[in-house]
């Protein structure tokens, strides 16, 4: 390889700089809402709406992110903010999926009764 051929890029642990830039911290805060809302669908089960779609769409725009960060596409400096907006948007996707049901039940029992 000559010297007109070294692509410093593609040396281990080097990041072009043309790549995309990382969308982690924008991601994280919209986990942290979707985890909000899903706790606030115990007082309200209408939040569980709201949180329930936010949280699924965080994850699936993460993981697409960390895959394009894993072949070199993406500005992986923000990995870590990633795996976190990962983490609340699973935490709200349980948390408005019970609370849901639970407001459900108490709403059929409300009718059976």
């Amino acid at each position: 390889m000559t010297e007109a051929d070294d692509r410093p890029w593609e040396r281990p642990g080097a990041v072009r700089r043309d790549c995309e830039p990382h969308r982690g911290d924008v991601l994280l805060l919209l986990g942290q809402l979707s985890y909000v809302l899903a706790f606030a669908s115990c007082f309200g089960g209408i939040a569980a709406v709201a949180a329930l779609p936010l949280a699924v769409v965080v994850s699936m725009l993460a993981a697409r992110d960390l895959m394009e960060m894993r072949q070199r596409h993406m500005d992986p400096a923000g990995s870590e903010s990633l795996h976190a907006a990962r983490l609340w948007a699973a935490f709200a996707v349980a948390f408005s999926l019970v609370t849901g049901a639970a407001w459900a039940a108490a709403g059929l029992w409300l009718l059976v009764r």
